[in-house]
C-alpha cells in the first residue's frame, strides 16, 4: 500500500511532514509548531542539531516517524555520503514526493541551525550565511537528482 492512499490520520501526519516549517505569505512569516519549539527550547534545539550527524541519527528519526528530521540529517550527510543518501531518498520517492520532503526539511531546520543562526532576544540572527548557502546547494542537488531519477526510472514512481 502506498502512503498516499492511507487513512486520514496518516494523511494529516504526512502533510505536516511535507509542509515547510517556515513560510511566508503576503502578510506575514508563518512558523510551524516545530519551528517555534526550536526557537523557544534550547535543550530541544541542541538535541535536533547534534553534530556530527550520523546514519544512526537518521535511523532514530525514521523509527520515531519524523521523516522531515531524518531528511534534514541526510541533507547534512550528503556531501560526504552522496550515493548512500541518494539511494535512501529515492527509495522513499516510490511512496511519497521526496523532493517536497527534502525542501520541507530544509525550510524547517536550516534557518535555526546554530551553525547558521544565533537566537538573540527570541529572534533569529543569521551569522553564517555561507553555511546556509552550502546546505541550500545540497538540497538543490538532491532535488535535481530526484527529478532526473523520475525521468530515467518512470516505472518506480507510483
Amino acid at each position: 500500500m502506498q502512503i498516499k492512499s492511507a487513512d486520514t490520520a496518516v494523511q494529516k501526519w504526512l502533510e505536516e511532514q511535507m509542509t515547510p516549517g517556515i513560510s511566508a505569505d503576503s502578510n506575514a512569516i508563518v512558523m510551524s509548531t516545530e519551528v517555534r519549539r526550536l526557537m523557544a527550547d534550547t535543550a530541544y534545539r541542541d538535541s535536533v542539531y547534534r553534530q556530527p550527524y550520523t546514519f544512526t541519527d537518521v535511523g532514530h528519526s525514521l523509527a520515531a516517524t519524523n521523516l522531515r528530521r531524518a531528511f534534514w540529517q541526510m541533507i547534512n550527510l550528503y556531501p560526504q555520503n552522496k550515493q548512500r543518501v541518494l539511494r535512501y531518498i529515492v527509495a522513499y520517492d516510490e511512496l511519497i514526493d521526496s523532493d517536497r520532503l527534502v525542501a520541507s526539511s530544509f525550510y524547517t531546520y536550516a534557518l535555526l541551525d546554530p551553525r547558521i543562526t544565533k537566537i538573540d532576544g527570541g529572534k533569529p540572527a543569521i551569522i553564517h550565511p555561507d553555511v546556509m548557502d552550502s546546505l541550500f546547494r545540497n538540497m538543490n542537488e538532491i532535488i535535481d537528482y530526484i527529478l532526473q531519477y523520475r525521468v530515467t526510472h518512470p516505472q518506480k514512481k507510483k
